[in-house]
């Protein structure tokens, strides 16, 4: 085993040469790592008998998930049955054809539920903005497949819609001549428009809002799936459904009549005309109140099925990584070697997901057999590697691309607001809120600086082949930064401008009006009131479309919280029971570079919340959630281990974040003593 970080700073005088050694030696440390797991595989696979194999994660997930699934095919053929029903016998239509009706729908359902498997994702969309979500998801092939499942659905209520009515919705027109060809029917093609255009509303709207994500709540590892049903807020899904579907009976058929019913017939119905031998000229225009009031209800149906399914999907699908009490990796005979499989399966989101849950649920698990593998040396080497790559770079994606400042003094004077209003770790500070002052001097960088020092100490870990390599960005990977940086470059100074431009308007509207703020004038019907209130709202539009909102920019970096969650409680975790559990003390040699991922987490999230790119609106985003996880399993892991802590040679910036967590807990002790003396 490689020796400790704090080995080799045992030489330093002075304070800057210290930290430059102890992160040299961090970077050697993992170099070390990488290079003995690459020799330990090399080997393990030389010393493995030829009729020995791994059993990968991917292979019991996937039979697990199909076990799964079948609870879901039950229930969508209930949910089919009841639809056949309400779209049946309210309209009087003819029961010999029910069951066709039902299997018709039923495949539907199903065709969904392939649609939602084969496009499986649990990481956000990493765009920054609106025009970015835009065009990712356009060149996106799950978007496409997520489309069709649901326009295959639109297209079975059409076809059974079409079939129950009368001849109202028949497809032409007759004429009272022979010589003259038959119009098509304008009653018909709103009927087709209807449906097309508002399943299309639908589908953008939740593609957009990413309603397909699969992202089990952080410290849970199963989820009952009928208990998740059983607590679904159904009254306000169908609230605003039925105002999204009266909204539409308001808005499409203005729509198709002034703008679109032109273009329609000489693109859309172009086939249908020239196939069936219709006349080309465009016919009267024909509105039904009837078929208008039918299709809205036909749709609204349909668009409450695709939501009560795609819950359904994600009950079954999130129920976690225990099946029956037992870990997934336990049904296999290479119980270690599954798990990390299922650890670096990069190609199966769901599948590596499921295995940084089940780490974090055998760390924290009461029997300790369940972590006598980690505490063997190769098995700590590999986990630790993987460790080290989920939380560097998520370190670095944190502080990435963040508006530069106007003056190099980051976090001084920071008194971890977000840390004492939410984590509930710490208690009511409230009392003794002024001895906490924290100045957490962090050495940031702007500039060419900093992109200099990023790529000589700061190097990425990237997966290729499914291992991962330390080492510098790789090339296309660094051209597309630079261009990204360069149109966020562009976007600042857009709204830079536009705000620029609206604060002196408003010094003038405030002037004009001799108020103190725009909020209080009364005269809210005069033209520079009006012409403020644009001005505003569309700076508000172009920081939207530009810029993004909090959430966007935050799950640009963080996109996938729920595995750094994983990975930040599994280390902590097994850090703290292999005090009393590994005899070796072989995962505990690991506190110093432990100690110094945290760390370098934290100060990454950190920067992100003292120099948002934009403004923050809620406290629920993924880079804030990761940076209070980290602070209180830092804090968690420093007093357990105070009594070693304080003789490890940690570098400065690690040692100060100790040092304030520990000062912070005998703060807490002295208070509890003398509200029980006071008591």
């Amino acid at each position: 085993m490689p020796s400790r970080i704090g080995s080799s700073l045992t030489q330093m005088d002075t304070l800057g040469g210290y930290q430059r050694n102890a992160q040299s030696a961090f970077s050697d440390r993992v170099d070390q790592i990488v290079n003995q797991q690459k020799q330990r595989k090399q080997s393990q696979l030389a010393q493995k008998p030829l009729n020995s194999k791994i059993q990968t994660y991917n292979s019991i997930y996937s039979r697990i998930f199909s076990n799964r699934m079948r609870f879901y095919y039950r229930l969508s053929a209930i949910l089919a049955f009841v639809t056949t029903f309400l779209i049946t016998f309210p309209f009087k239509a003819n029961l010999i054809f029910f069951p066709v009706k039902f299997l018709m729908i039923w495949t539907g359902f199903l065709a969904f539920q392939q649609g939602r498997s084969a496009t499986i994702t649990t990481s956000s969309a990493s765009t920054s903005n609106y025009i970015q979500k835009v065009i990712f998801l356009l060149s996106s092939k799950k978007t496409y497949i997520l489309a069709a499942s649901i326009f295959f659905n639109a297209y079975i209520f059409g076809i059974i819609l079409y079939a129950q009515s009368n001849s109202s919705l028949r497809y032409y027109l007759e004429t009272p001549t022979k010589t003259i060809k038959p119009f098509v029917n304008d009653d018909f093609a709103f009927f087709i428009f209807f449906i097309l255009f508002s399943t299309f509303i639908y589908t953008w709207s939740y593609i957009s809002h990413e309603r397909f994500l699969l992202q089990p709540p952080i410290g849970t590892f199963r989820q009952e799936p009928l208990e998740y049903l059983q607590s679904m807020p159904l009254r306000r899904p169908l609230i605003l459904s039925i105002l999204r579907s009266f909204f539409s009976a308001l808005s499409i058929p203005l729509l198709y009549h002034f703008f679109f019913r032109n273009i329609f017939f000489k693109v859309v119905l172009k086939p249908i005309i020239f196939i069936c031998d219709l006349n080309h000229q465009l016919p009267r225009s024909d509105f039904s109140v009837t078929t208008l009031a039918t299709t809205t209800i036909y749709t609204w149906v349909l668009f409450v099925c695709v939501d009560l399914l795609n819950e359904l999907f994600n009950a079954y699908a999130l129920v976690g990584c225990l099946v029956v009490n037992k870990p997934i990796s336990f049904h296999s005979n290479t119980q270690f070697l599954t798990l990390m499989d299922g650890l670096k399966d990069i190609k199966h989101p769901l599948v590596r997901l499921t295995a940084y849950q089940e780490l974090a649920y055998l760390s924290t698990s009461p029997d300790y057999k369940d972590r006598h593998a980690f505490y063997d040396v190769n098995n700590w080497t590999l986990l630790l590697t993987e460790f080290y790559f989920v939380l560097n770079n998520t370190a670095k994606s944190a502080r990435s691309d963040l508006p530069k400042r106007n003056t190099v003094d980051e976090l001084k004077g920071e008194k971890v607001n977000y840390l004492k209003k939410k984590i509930s770790l710490f208690g009511n500070l409230k009392k003794y809120e002024s001895n906490l002052d924290f100045e957490f001097n962090f050495d940031l960088k702007n500039g060419e600086d900093a992109k200099a020092e990023e790529l000589q100490h700061d190097k990425t870990v990237f997966h290729k082949d499914n291992e991962q390599i330390l080492g510098n960005t790789p090339t296309v990977q660094r051209k597309l930064t630079t261009f990204e940086e360069k149109f966020n470059e562009f976007a600042y100074a857009t709204i830079n401008r536009v705000s620029e431009a609206l604060r002196r308007f408003e010094i003038y509207a405030r002037n004009y009006f001799n108020m103190e703020r725009l909020d209080d004038i009364k005269e809210t019907n005069s033209v520079t009131f009006q012409l403020y209130i644009v001005l505003r709202d569309i700076g508000e539009l172009l920081r939207r479309i530009f810029l993004g909102t909090i959430d966007e920019q935050s799950n640009k970096r963080i996109p996938n919280k729920e595995i750094v969650a994983f990975a930040i409680i599994s280390l902590t975790e097994l850090l703290i029971h292999s005090k009393i559990e590994d005899k070796k003390h072989i995962v505990m040699d690991s506190l110093t570079e432990s100690l110094t991922l945290l760390t370098k987490v934290y100060k990454g999230t950190s920067e992100f919340l003292s120099n948002p790119p934009v403004k923050i609106t809620n406290n629920h985003f993924s880079v804030l959630i990761i940076n209070e996880l980290t602070i209180s399993y830092f804090f968690k892991l420093v007093i357990y281990y105070n009594s070693l802590v304080k003789d490890l040679l940690l570098p400065p910036e690690v040692f100060k974040l100790a040092k304030w967590c520990t000062d912070l807990a005998l703060e807490q002790q002295r208070e509890k003593k003398h509200v029980d003396i006071l008591e």
